[in-house]
């Protein structure tokens, strides 16, 4: 049964990076090391990308499981994603601070998938006040892993019955309208 989920899991990641890479014009190549994690680079308009994808059977109890896919989305561009010295990133919280039950650093906003944002430097936070509501907004439990200067790292989760190519083209619209309210 292992087995067969796993040679599952393997087909499932290629069958949606095939249809994502078809869909946006990208070059899919399958990591060397994980058989379910794929990679698809390219430029789109002004975005240089590479996204990674793939998917695994997450098991919930001794009989049953779902599916869970997970989308890594890097883009870089010519033109800031956002102002000269800002960042936006999760809020971190130690291997220490968990276990002893602390709640770590502070967030600043929270998305709608439930992870906590912050903005470096924190008093600026009045500067990408709409870069914050498209992120807290944003479909697919997506959260930026970083975003500053000319790089902007997204991940995502989308819903099992979520296609590849509908998941990530919101990643990039994402990705695309930060930085465009200036």
């Amino acid at each position: 049964m292992r087995r067969r989920r796993e040679e599952q899991a393997v087909t499932r990641a290629a069958e949606r990076a095939a249809e994502a890479a078809a869909s946006l014009g990208l070059k899919p190549r399958r990591d060397p090391e994980i058989p379910t994690t794929w990679r698809l680079e390219g430029k789109l308009d002004d975005l240089d990308l590479v996204a990674e994808l793939g998917s695994i059977w997450q098991r919930t109890s001794l009989l049953r499981g779902r599916w869970r896919d997970w989308l890594r989305v890097t883009a870089t561009r010519q033109r800031p994603f956002l102002l000269a010295g800002l960042t936006i990133r999760p809020a971190r919280r130690t291997v220490w601070e968990w276990r002893d039950g602390l709640p770590g650093e502070p967030a600043h906003v929270e998305t709608s998938g439930g992870i906590g944002l912050r903005v470096d430097p924190p008093e600026r936070m009045a500067e990408v006040a709409a870069a914050l509501d498209r992120l807290t907004a944003a479909p697919h439990a997506a959260y930026p892993e970083s975003i500053a200067g000319t790089r902007c790292v997204l991940r995502g989760s989308p819903a099992p019955d979520v296609p590849a190519t509908t998941a990530l083209r919101d990643l990039l619209a994402l990705a695309r309208d930060l930085g465009d309210d200036r």
